[in-house]
């Protein structure tokens, strides 16, 4: 028997000013129903009696939906294959999630620094791939008071890292599950604070919103899980699609196995989870190279010009990161059109 599932239309919930747990700005959906009212004859006693019939049943109707908003009332509808049984969430389609540029923008601007440094025409282009990146996935929110803020926000993360790539959607990836707090893994007693597992990406919220809050100090759990499922996507499902993302990879890797070996060296600004496994460094040194780039690279000047290469940004230069120049479909296209519109 199927969980639980909450749908929501975005359109009509309100901003979310905090993002505390005691801030519920919630409103389930519920879809509507097909009805199929039979040809009316021509009887005026008959017309009537229907006419009167479909206004109790409006008047009903009406109810129930105001009754259900109010305790929270859920649709039931199949679940996807990487949740667990027995467990409520709320499920976001993202080519149902319909928020606004200005919508948008807002949230970056109040909680994403990496967005509020770029220049004015990648900050456009920003937005427009997080809108696509959005689109292309389901959100699973186990938490009673889902936010817009929350699959924003965790699509920016994608957009990070790939800004300075053409491929920036994580297709392989069609789920993005987010918890409040920290959680189990699945079939076990392993506390985490993401990870990456079969099409899933998932986070814990709280921390995800520290690796926000503060981006400077070299930790930040969106973008370590997103270097995972960024090295998942690129090297082991493209393939051959990607050559030339895996030859610099390769590159990444050979400097940072030099770092890995240099693991008991007091000066290293790694943690020491990250010298559990090359894997780690690698997610690490995403993280570093993103919130700390002038010391990682003061330290490790040779791992962070791979990493230039391999990612096509210089974190360096916060206003212009991108080391191509975008296309004009995506820059100066979408505000030519946005001015005319206007």
């Amino acid at each position: 028997m199927p969980d639980t599932v909450y749908y929501f239309n975005p359109g009509n919930v309100p901003h979310a000013d905090s993002l505390t747990p005691d801030s519920s700005t919630v409103i389930v959906w519920i879809p509507e129903t097909d009805t199929h009212v039979a040809d009316a004859q021509d009887n005026s006693g008959a017309v009537f009696i229907f006419f009167l019939l479909g206004l109790l049943a409006y008047a009903i109707r009406r109810a129930g939906l105001k009754n259900a908003r109010k305790r929270q009332d859920a649709v039931t509808a199949p679940l996807p294959e990487s949740n667990e049984a027995n467990e409520k969430y709320w499920m976001y389609k993202g080519t149902d999630l319909i928020f606004s540029d200005e919508e948008i923008i807002v949230i970056l601007n109040k909680y994403y620094s990496y967005y509020v440094k770029l220049n004015a025409v990648l900050q456009d282009l920003f937005v427009q791939r997080v809108k696509r990146f959005m689109k292309e996935k389901y959100f699973v929110i186990h938490c009673h008071d889902p936010y817009k803020e929350m699959p924003v926000l965790f699509s920016a993360t994608a957009v990070q890292i790939t800004f300075g790539l053409a491929d920036f959607t994580f297709p392989y990836y069609r789920y993005i599950c987010i918890h409040p707090k920290e959680y189990f893994a699945e079939n076990s007693l392993h506390v985490l604070e993401g990870n990456v597992q079969g099409n899933s990406i998932t986070i814990a919220w709280n921390y995800f919103m520290e690796g926000l809050k503060d981006a400077d100090d070299g930790a930040n759990v969106g973008l370590h899980e997103m270097a995972h499922a960024l090295y998942f996507q690129q090297i082991i499902v493209n393939n051959k699609k990607s050559a030339v993302f895996a030859k610099h990879f390769d590159e990444v890797i050979a400097k940072g196995t030099i770092v890995f070996d240099m693991k008991k060296s007091a000066t290293t600004i790694f943690s020491a989870y990250a010298f559990t496994d090359l894997q780690e460094l690698w997610a690490e040194s995403v993280e570093l190279f993103f919130e700390k780039p002038a010391i990682f690279k003061a330290n490790y000047p040779d791992l962070f010009d791979a990493l230039c290469f391999l990612l096509q940004q210089n974190p360096l230069d916060a206003a212009c990161p991108c080391m191509q120049t975008p296309t004009f479909k995506e820059t100066l296209m979408p505000r030519l059109i946005s001015r005319f519109l206007k």
